[in-house]
């Protein structure tokens, strides 16, 4: 069992400002996916949110991990399959195609980024470290997705 299902996320108490502000407001950064995904991904609108929300609270939470100082964690995949599971559960149990499961992964993107700038915690280690975490899930996720 990870450190973060057991409610003992290093983000938590992470000197790292944006670890802390991502670990905080991953309810709302849910809460905003869940619409915006809705709103704009065809597929996902008959969808209950359960189905949406899927794999993305352990992600997000994997996320907040990297980005503090304190872990040596560079992307999220490196200690869980989530997004191999995220692009199965689509092609399985949804009616996404590849272009929507890309389409989630910027929309989720967007609203994390918008989310650590809205406080001013952004910085160009975070950012690296948000581009490469959601560059190697979007590849798992695609790559599960056609499996």
């Amino acid at each position: 069992m990870s450190e973060s299902t057991k409610g003992n996320c290093v983000a938590k108490d992470s000197k790292t400002p944006s670890a802390r502000v991502l670990f905080e407001k991953r309810e709302e950064v849910i809460s905003k996916f869940v619409a915006k995904v809705k709103s704009n991904v065809p597929a996902a609108t008959p969808l209950n949110k359960p189905i949406i929300v899927n794999t993305i609270p352990l992600f997000i939470e994997k996320l907040a991990e990297c980005l503090a100082e304190e872990t040596r964690e560079q992307s999220p995949i490196e200690t869980t399959n989530f997004a191999q599971e995220h692009g199965g559960e689509r092609a399985r149990v949804t009616r996404f195609g590849p272009e929507q499961l890309l389409r989630e992964y910027s929309i989720l993107r967007q609203i994390v980024c918008e989310t650590l700038e809205a406080e001013d915690v952004l910085d160009r280690r975070s950012l690296s470290i948000l581009e490469t975490s959601f560059d190697r899930s979007v590849q798992e996720s695609m790559a599960a997705f056609f499996l």
